[in-house]
């Protein structure tokens, strides 16, 4: 299974897809029931994820390149052409987020909050402009625990830390 972020989410059978108030919501095929009553324009992708993570199994949602999941399985991401990863469910529910940065340099989080997940993109782009300053940023992520993981990269070189299972492709 596949899903392309960064432009429209695309998905295979494993998943249907619902367009609301400006969030794409991904859910599981099996799930039978109705969606639960949201205002999916009023709240954050991080405040609707956790309204829908009692009633749904399996679930994506994403809005402006923000993603809430909860996986029963593993899921294969492709950011952009250089980066895809698959993470384990053991991971989820999970908020992630993924910045392309015009210089080349990439950057996918994956934490327990919006919050956390917007400051560490921010640390990225603010101190990691070579390959040698992935250590010292992975450093300070593996001090937060906040944050699931972290895959970055500056060109052809990728730097990797998580709690579980994130496998860059």
């Amino acid at each position: 299974m596949r899903v392309q972020i960064g432009g429209p989410i695309l998905g295979t059978s494993r998943f249907r897809r619902y367009d609301l108030g400006g969030c794409s919501l991904m859910i599981g095929r099996k799930h039978t029931g109705k969606l639960p009553d949201i205002d999916f324009s009023a709240k954050s992708v991080q405040e609707i994820g956790k309204d829908l993570m009692n009633a749904l199994d399996e679930f994506i949602l994403e809005r402006d390149g923000k993603v809430f999941l909860k996986l029963a399985r593993p899921l294969t991401l492709r950011y952009s052409r250089d980066l895809t990863i698959r993470i384990d469910p053991f991971l989820t529910p999970a908020f992630l987020i993924f910045e392309d940065f015009e210089d080349g340099r990439g950057c996918v989080v994956m934490a327990r909050t919006e919050e956390t997940a917007e400051d560490l993109i921010k640390k990225f782009d603010e101190t990691v402009k070579w390959p040698e300053d992935f250590p010292g940023f992975l450093k300070t992520v593996k001090k937060n625990d906040q944050v699931l993981g972290v895959v970055g990269n500056v060109g052809k070189v990728t730097g990797i830390w998580t709690r579980g299972s994130i496998v860059v492709i």
